[in-house]
């Protein structure tokens, strides 16, 4: 039998954008040995130290903030909160936007923490979708049949109404 150990293995990656705005991936996704108890935040400074990634980190009184990232092949690239568009470093974990900051997330083993520049809370290759059904009842009057729901998914149109109507 192995020995027990208190070490942990999570994915991290971190996706930009170059100068003109497209998508760029500026970490592919490693995969890091990390202490248990260890957060996604913890992950973080470690993927940017074995990644060579210049980052402007900040412990603040409300924890973790992840204010800008130097790309790894522009170096008079540095994306930030930016007011005009609504970009930001977003946090997704296992592919969900995180309702959780980086300091506050504790790692459990297959995660995958990912750094996402945007504003649509949305990772890449999947989209968010919002279905409500409206029908009628036996006199003709409209009424919601099903309350309004929102998620993310990736895959087709297809596979998000069939996953609306036919899964539970």
């Amino acid at each position: 039998d192995p020995a027990p150990t208190d070490e942990l293995s999570v994915t991290c990656q971190v996706i930009g954008q170059d100068a003109s705005g497209n998508r760029e991936t500026w970490a592919q996704p490693a995969s890091i040995s990390m202490k248990e108890g260890s957060t996604a935040a913890d992950l973080t400074r470690t993927l940017f130290a074995q990644a060579g990634i210049t980052a402007d980190v900040q412990d603040t009184q409300y924890g973790f903030y992840l204010n800008t990232i130097t790309s790894p092949f522009d170096e008079d690239l540095t994306l930030g909160w930016d007011q005009q568009t609504g970009k930001y470093w977003q946090l997704f974990i296992n592919g969900s936007y995180a309702q959780t900051g980086a300091d506050g997330y504790t790692l459990k083993a297959g995660d995958t923490v990912s750094w996402v520049y945007g504003s649509d809370m949305v990772m890449p290759g999947q989209m968010s979708i919002s279905v409500e059904v409206i029908g009628k009842d036996a006199n003709g009057t409209a009424q919601r049949w099903a309350q309004q729901t929102s998620t993310e998914l990736s895959g087709t149109s297809f596979d998000a109404i069939s996953r609306t109507f036919f899964e539970k």
